[in-house]
């Protein structure tokens, strides 16, 4: 990245994204991080921000991702809190801040100048003790520029820093996201000891359109409740902080006064899963959720708990997702996840664990060929970059050896969606890549298009998918129909395309990135055009579908319909050596 910004190649995205679906899947990431030094890491509500805007997500969360992992490595206890706040708007344009502070080490005077500074970290100690080049950081302000938008920052040794985000984004949806969802009216006692998150609590109430009465312990419960009109009280929410979740006097004695008062009762705890919540349980039924829940979801539990609806603690961080799938079509499929980095693995396994996915785990290419060797999985997720072996040379051996795996489904995993390393993805026989950070949608859709999951018939019976009808590479009597029955014409018709498929695979494989979109559409229609005279049902197929998608700009199946489209060329290439 670094290289490219300094000769001016790096290009912005401008497409249409959910701002708080980057962010709420930036939080989900980095939740286990915070959580395993016991930090409380703390989203404060949006403002109206609209739905839909238009920018480039995956450098913005590039650049958060660079941020929220700074404050988490230099702080040692407390906090790192995270804002997101509008300043300024024209007719079409939003301009947005997203702030991040964090209560760490900070920064004296002349560390501060040197923050900037390409491979320089503040002090050289830093860059012994926690690693690290500096450079994230002058990437993150380059990338900032190239958005029209800035980094900047406020520090002081021992009291934390702050860092800024600020970018101008198009809109492209007026309608806030919490404008979308059902108002709930009353009051809401509110219990948490920590002033930051009992403050992010109160807002998130507020924008449901609750009001809230608070306190910092619940033996403050019954006494409010006798200062107020009990009818007005809907319930109680009470945060748990890290330090209070094995604090067993603490829950019984909570627990025993939300008995006695007989209110609707909400457990906002700062957990990742449910084996830190074992103490949590014993005392409450299903009203926990976790606090770094994406905040529609958080809201819409918080609704449901206090109407009295069943819910499950399941549903929650680790949980959620668009994709309404029947737990059980994924219980027969085996995963092997490959990836160096624990948290990556953490979060891809308890994402597929809870939809009944069977999930082996490798650390490394080495790992990953020995497993591979020796037992046949549906699909592999594999991390590209990794110590000893990386994901590019174990994947190519898996397909050039002969074993239980060498044909089964690869999917690449990587922060980086630069042209050459696409190319170099499918170049060593790599099916798809799925971006980091990880999301759980992301994920899901991913595995999606590329498994097929038994469905349940009208009778509750598991019945095989039907499955896709593959078209032939080439038919002859399509062809000689095409060419108004003329063989001479059909076979020099065929041949002018074969010649031509060279130059059509070469032009569709150069246009790797959402900005070379024009191109593709140009060269897909070209070569979709001229499979129409020729019997070549499959490769006309996939050209059509590539177009169409190009068209209605489906980014996400962009990759997988161009891989099917080049394969398709090789498939007509190969059979025409042989066969015509």
């Amino acid at each position: 990245d670094f290289s490219k910004i300094e000769a001016g190649k790096l290009k912005i995205e401008h497409v249409k994204f959910n701002l708080a679906e980057v962010i709420g899947e930036i939080i989900t990431m980095f939740t286990p991080m915070a959580y395993k030094k016991n930090l409380e890491l703390i989203c404060y509500p949006y403002p109206e921000i609209p739905q839909q805007l238009t920018g480039d997500p995956y450098r913005i969360r590039q650049i958060l991702i660079n941020l929220i992992g700074n404050s988490i490595k230099f702080t040692h206890s407390g906090n790192v809190v995270l804002r997101v706040v509008t300043h300024g708007q024209t007719s079409d344009t939003l301009n947005i801040r997203i702030t991040v502070t964090d209560s760490g080490i900070g920064m004296d005077a002349a560390s501060k100048q040197r923050l900037f500074t390409a491979f320089s970290q503040a002090d050289t100690s830093i860059s012994r003790k926690f690693g690290g080049t500096g450079l994230g950081l002058v990437i993150s302000k380059k990338l900032a520029e190239l958005m029209s938008g800035d980094i900047g920052f406020e520090s002081k040794l021992n009291h934390g820093s702050t860092f800024w985000l600020s970018v101008p984004l198009a809109v492209s949806d007026i309608t806030p996201q919490h404008q979308k969802q059902e108002q709930l009216s009353g009051q809401i006692i509110l219990i948490d000891d920590l002033d930051q998150n009992r403050l992010a609590l109160r807002m998130l109430l507020n924008q449901m359109g609750l009001e809230t009465v608070e306190a910092t312990t619940p033996e403050k419960i019954k006494p409010l409740l006798a200062t107020l009109e009990q009818k007005s009280i809907i319930g109680i929410i009470t945060g748990i902080n890290r330090s209070l979740l094995n604090n067993e006097s603490y829950i019984c004695n909570l627990s025993s006064i939300i008995r006695e008062v007989k209110l609707p009762c909400v457990i906002v705890a700062s957990a990742f899963e449910q084996n830190e919540t074992q103490l949590l349980q014993q005392y409450f039924n299903n009203e926990i959720i976790y606090r770094c829940t994406r905040h529609d979801y958080l809201k819409i539990k918080i609704a449901q708990i206090l109407r009295g609806e069943k819910t499950i603690m399941n549903d929650s961080v680790i949980t959620h997702s668009d994709h309404k799938l029947d737990q059980t079509s994924w219980e027969n499929l085996h995963i092997l996840l490959v990836d160096d980095n624990a948290i990556n693995l953490k979060l891809a396994q308890t994402f597929m664990e809870n939809r009944n996915l069977r999930v082996t785990t490798a650390e490394n290419g080495e790992q990953a060929i020995q497993l591979a060797g020796h037992k046949h999985y549906d699909l592999i997720l594999m991390d590209l970059h990794m110590p000893k072996m990386d994901g590019f040379n174990a994947a190519e051996h898996i397909r050039s050896n002969p074993g239980p795996c060498n044909k089964c489904i690869i999917i690449a995993l990587t922060a980086n969606a630069m042209p050459e390393e696409k190319l170099r993805v499918f170049n060593t026989g790599m099916n798809d890549i799925l971006l980091k950070p990880i999301s759980e949608n992301g994920l899901f859709d991913t595995l999606s298009r590329w498994l097929k999951q038994p469905q349940k018939s009208l009778t509750g019976q598991i019945t095989a998918e039907p499955e896709k009808i593959e078209l032939p590479v080439y038919s002859a009597s399509q062809g000689l129909e095409l060419a108004g029955s003329n063989a001479e014409l059909a076979n020099e018709l065929l041949q002018m395309l074969l010649k031509e498929l060279p130059g059509h695979k070469q032009r569709i494989t150069a246009c790797t990135n959402l900005s070379n979109l024009a191109d593709l559409k140009y060269h897909t229609h070209k070569l979709h055009g001229a499979t129409s005279y020729c019997g070549v049902p499959r490769l006309r197929a996939c050209a059509r579908e590539l177009e169409q998608i190009v068209d209605n700009q489906q980014h996400l199946k962009i990759d997988k319909a161009r891989y099917d489209l080049l394969a398709a060329i090789d498939s007509l290439l190969g059979y025409s050596i042989n066969e015509l």
